[in-house]
């Protein structure tokens, strides 16, 4: 008895091949918003550590709230980063900081290499280094510092509340962090949960170490742990030479995140703010003493 065997004809494979294309096509934007899904909320949980280190500062200085950055020499200064590493499990890497040097320059340039999982949102992807770096003597290779995702708001800077900073654009002074800020919650009356004060960026990222730098020769002041309100989320600005410029303390909030950006408010909540909001009531939530009632619940 001789025995036939059946096999697949190439027109059946070819529609099986086909089959199996089509439950590919359709289930990978599933399986990828999945991810963005868990990224996001890995994303949330990093600002949600960040802010409860903020209230365990506050809680160690009765009731004051940590600066945005310090300046003055060496140059640069720490800023909120760093500042907060104690209240972060990173009492042993802050100890470490030589803070009679620059940040991260001098004997301190190896620290900015080490990357700081919270302060990193896994949605950027490939994190890029800071492109202001020295020389490794060892290596004769500039030092990878490692950036941030996350920044302080320093505010609108509504009715002149600013501080002089020259050439980067000045300080605004009505939000929770700004150079050598002194905040307390009592300053803070517009409501700590109707208060904006920790947000994502994305664009043009710089050392988690580096807090603010002044230039003596030109009264001016950079600062890189926290940012003014004066673009909207996810602006489209760019550099020079297109003809909207963006200057470095004016560097707009936004994330990888499809349609806005994440945001710890003053009373240690995170909240999701879409890119469509009305600019005016972005700009209310990041003043501390405005007097609005403005709510994040109002975009």
């Amino acid at each position: 008895m001789i025995r036939r065997y059946r096999a697949f004809t190439l027109v059946e494979l070819l529609v099986v091949i086909a089959i199996i294309g089509v439950l590919i096509a359709l289930l990978l934007p599933a399986v990828q918003a999945a991810r963005e899904a868990a990224r996001r909320m890995q994303c949330s949980n990093n600002i949600k550590q960040i802010m409860l280190a903020v209230h365990s500062y506050v809680s160690t200085t009765n009731g004051r709230f940590p600066p945005g950055t310090y300046v003055g020499t060496p140059r640069p200064k720490p800023g909120l980063h760093i500042i907060l590493l104690p209240y972060l499990d990173g009492l042993t890497l802050h100890n470490k900081i030589n803070f009679s040097q620059p940040v991260p320059y001098g004997i301190n340039a190896w620290m900015g290499e080490l990357r700081v999982d919270v302060y990193t949102c896994p949605s950027d992807g490939q994190q890029p280094l800071d492109p202001y770096t020295e020389i490794n003597p060892s290596s004769g290779q500039p030092y990878e510092w490692q950036t941030t995702n996350y920044q302080g708001i320093m505010g609108p800077g509504r009715n002149g509340q600013k501080m002089t900073c020259g050439s980067y654009s000045d300080c605004s002074t009505d939000g929770l962090f700004f150079p050598e800020s002194k905040t307390t919650v009592a300053d803070v009356a517009d409501g700590t949960s109707r208060t904006l004060a920790v947000g994502e960026q994305f664009h043009a990222l710089r050392s988690w170490m580096k807090g603010g730098q002044d230039y003596l020769d030109n009264d001016s002041i950079s600062v890189f742990s926290a940012k003014n309100i004066t673009w909207p989320i996810n602006a489209d600005v760019q550099y020079s030479p297109s003809p909207r410029t963006c200057l470095f303390n004016d560097i707009f909030f936004g994330s990888r995140h499809p349609g806005g950006a994440q945001f710890g408010t003053a009373d240690g909540s995170v909240q999701f703010i879409m890119e469509t909001i009305n600019f005016t009531v972005y700009e209310d939530l990041c003043t501390i003493a405005g007097g609005e009632t403005t709510s994040w619940t109002d975009q």
